[in-house]
């Protein structure tokens, strides 16, 4: 028996080896290699199969979560009846009518100061100089009448002009009031004051053509070669009423025409940095600072009233620092002392010296020779707005106005010379930039 079952174990062993061997040829034919590659495959699709099922579980279950979330802002929506649109309209609505009002009422105070200013100065005079002249008529008849009480002389119509009478009406023996005399004195005021108002109108148109010849005869100066002295000696000869008593100012030619104030620039109301500016600038000094800020005025337009650059800091006084960090203007007074005109002058030419194009030259006396041929290099000085020529007229404007503290005759004239002095090369150098700016 154990033999036996030696035996059978000994062919269970045989068998093994044989399926071992079976299994082994089996898996080295090409068919075999075949099926396991295509089973591969099988597999890996089935995996790929299954990531998608649970991506697209996944992508299932977030779309449900927002169309959850949407559903639940629609409700809000829904529960929150008043539109957001409704609300941002009635914002808007409300926004541009006050704007609208705000603008309205400008317009309105503009139109109210036009009004009050259009009501000329002569006619104003000319009443004032009527109420004068009544109320003294009307004393003196007092008194008369008065005196003639107190004599017991009978009043008469001895004041009183036959055509102010009515004919028609028999004629008391004495007469008690003067309302009559009174109202014929008015009535030759009246008629004085209308004279006086023709004669002043004749003057104004005088005055107006006087000044197109000078602006005639000024436009034909020559543009190139501009020289302001040479300028105004033909005006002077040309026009003999006005030679006399400008040697020694060459600006009164051109600023004899203008008066003080300047008249507000009427295109300029939306210019929103120009009024204050004028404001200020507006000042009674002189007849050269008046035709300055007037030129000025032209500058600011052919550039059409943009803030367009910056004059260069460079040497530029402290007052004027301190005045542009202030905010310009009512924040910030600057008033030059006596004792610091010297001073300010001397940094004021300074920095208008280091404001000029590089053609400009110098004379020996440290001052700019005068003007006698523009070059088209004007980038230092072309700068307009609120950093631009506005601030060179401020510090001309303290300037003058610290001269009315000086004292000293000598040097008072002393000072205003060096001040006219600047101005009349700014001036140049201003009607230089405006002619090359029209090119």
């Amino acid at each position: 028996m154990p033999k036996c079952h030696s035996l059978s174990e000994s062919g269970q062993e045989d068998e093994k080896q044989r399926n071992r061997k079976v299994q082994v040829v089996f898996q080295d034919t090409p068919e075999a290699q075949k099926a396991i590659i295509n089973l591969k495959k099988e597999v890996e699709e089935l995996r790929k199969t299954s990531r998608d099922h649970e991506n697209a579980a996944k992508k299932a279950e977030e779309d449900s979560v927002k169309k959850q979330q949407e559903l639940d802002q629609a409700l809000e929506e829904i529960m929150n009846w008043v539109p957001k649109a409704i609300i941002d309209d009635h914002e808007s609505a409300a926004k541009k009518a006050e704007e609208d009002s705000v603008k309205k009422q400008q317009e309105l105070d503009q139109a109210l100061e036009e009004i009050m200013n259009w009501v000329p100065k002569a006619i104003i005079d000319a009443h004032r100089k009527q109420d004068t002249y009544y109320r003294l008529l009307r004393k003196a008849n007092l008194q008369i009448m008065k005196y003639q009480k107190q004599l017991n002389i009978p009043e008469s119509t001895f004041w009183i002009d036959e055509a102010d009478l009515i004919t028609e009406q028999p004629q008391e023996e004495e007469v008690k009031d003067i309302s009559l005399i009174l109202a014929q004195e008015l009535r030759k005021a009246k008629e004085g004051s209308a004279q006086e108002i023709s004669k002043l109108n004749e003057r104004t148109q005088t005055l107006e053509k006087q000044l197109d010849e000078l602006k005639a005869i000024h436009a034909s100066c020559p543009q190139k070669n501009f020289h302001w002295d040479s300028c105004v000696a033909d005006v002077a000869e040309k026009i003999p009423s006005l030679k006399e008593g400008c040697e020694m100012n060459p600006l009164c030619l051109t600023a004899s025409p203008l008066e003080h104030p300047l008249l507000y620039p009427p295109d300029t109301r939306d210019i929103e940095w120009f009024k204050p500016a004028f404001r200020f600038l507006n000042v009674d000094l002189s007849g050269p600072y008046t035709t300055l800020l007037s030129r000025w005025i032209e500058l600011e337009r052919l550039n059409k009233w943009q803030n367009s650059g910056r004059l260069s800091n460079v040497n530029r006084p402290q007052e004027l620092t301190t005045w542009i960090q202030y905010g310009h203007y009512d924040r910030k007074h600057i008033i030059i002392r006596p004792g610091d005109i010297k001073r300010f002058s001397d940094t004021v030419w300074t920095w208008w010296l280091s404001l000029q194009p590089t053609w400009q030259k110098t004379g020996t006396d440290g001052r700019p020779l005068p003007v006698m041929i523009c070059k088209d290099d004007w980038e230092p000085l072309d700068q307009c707005g609120t950093n631009g020529w506005l601030s060179i007229l401020a510090c001309i404007r303290w300037w003058g106005e610290s001269l009315k503290t000086v004292k000293d005759e000598a040097e008072k004239q002393k000072r205003t010379g060096d001040w006219l002095l600047l101005i009349k090369d700014v001036s140049e150098m201003l009607e230089g930039l405006i002619r090359y700016k029209q090119k």
